[in-house]
């Protein structure tokens, strides 16, 4: 039988390989045993799973500090079998690791209870590069030289993200990195944003 969405989220978070994502993007710290923390979170309880509406992820930022939290999962990724549980449709691709790495993120951020100081574009672009930096770790490739990395979201994360395995960025990544990525990120309604606690 295929694996739970729930236990996949938990052994990713948890691989070893989670220790290369350490890092500072302006207020936002992201670092293993924080990863650690959202798995025991979801092993829990205080995170659950839910098959997206419209077929993006998204970890549910906004609810109250106490309440179960939800981490919408793409129907792409995940089908409900007959005791309502969330399986894998197959084995986790890079893009669905990197998926799970960026909504662990924005979990880690609202466990640390980034209330006031982390503005919709620092949330997410930390969220990018963190979850560049798992994709790159699982082996998908760098980029490659001569390509333009300064225009998009995506591609910018991922030469940070590249920067960073390389030792080029040791754990702060530079203020005008994070000003470049801030510009290109794209975010949803603003007012989701409200890291007030699992």
């Amino acid at each position: 039988m295929v694996q739970l969405y729930k236990n996949a989220v938990i052994q990713t978070l948890r691989d070893r390989r989670m220790r290369s994502i350490n890092f500072q993007y302006g207020p936002s710290r992201v670092y293993q045993t924080g990863y650690q923390d959202v798995a025991k979170l979801v092993e829990d309880g205080h995170i659950r799973f839910e098959i997206s509406r419209n077929g993006n992820a998204s970890y549910g930022v906004d609810s109250d500090p106490g309440q179960v939290h939800t981490w919408s999962v793409s129907n792409n990724t995940v089908e409900q079998d007959s005791s309502g549980n969330l399986r894998l449709k197959r084995p986790l691709s890079n893009e669905e690791l990197g998926t799970i790495v960026h909504e662990a993120t924005h979990a880690l951020q609202d466990y640390q209870r980034h209330q006031r100081n982390l503005s919709p574009q620092m949330a997410e672009g930390s969220a990018y590069i963190a979850s560049w930096l798992a994709r790159l770790t699982w082996g998908f490739p760098r980029l490659q030289r001569g390509v333009d990395y300064s225009r998009f979201s995506h591609t910018y994360a991922r030469w940070v993200a590249g920067k960073v395995l390389d030792g080029e960025i040791t754990y702060i990544i530079p203020t005008r990195d994070v000003n470049q990525l801030n510009g290109l990120v794209l975010i949803g309604s603003p007012h989701r944003y409200v890291f007030n606690g699992i």
